[in-house]
């Protein structure tokens, strides 16, 4: 749930910066669904549409939200290097051991067995997916 909630307010500040100068472009397809996305379409029967710009609350406490949003990104960056850092090491390690140790939640080590340990490996490459695109 942590990470839904980081990933949701990267995408909001994301937005945020680009919602100055984003088209996006609308179309119907012959099947009547219509389509949004910010690849202009290869044919020529599609409207453009442009992203107004973002919203400015009426009280003036705009520069405090932006300083500390710039304080929650910069948190959030190091968050992601951090578990960038522990999913790389994670892969690491169940590449080049055979034999790996796993501490369950009551404290107890044992061996992960094939499965365990390609679910694992699965685990920890999405993993490094998600937290180390930005480096």
């Amino acid at each position: 749930m942590h990470l839904q909630g980081v990933i949701f307010l990267l995408l909001i500040l994301s937005a945020q910066a680009w919602a100055n100068s984003v088209k996006v472009y609308r179309w119907v397809d012959e099947n009547n669904v219509v389509h949004f996305s910010q690849h202009q379409p290869p044919h020529d029967n599609y409207t453009e549409l442009t992203m107004t710009d973002t919203f400015v609350p009426k009280n003036n406490d705009a520069g405090k939200l932006q300083t500390a949003s710039k304080q929650q990104v910069r948190d959030i960056s190091a968050d992601f290097q951090e578990k960038c850092a522990i999913a790389q090491a994670n892969i690491e390690t169940l590449t080049k051991h055979d034999r790996v140790q796993f501490t369950d939640t009551d404290g107890q080590t044992r061996l992960l067995n094939p499965e365990e340990k390609a679910a694992q490996l699965a685990n920890s490459q999405k993993q490094a997916e998600v937290y180390c695109r930005q480096q």
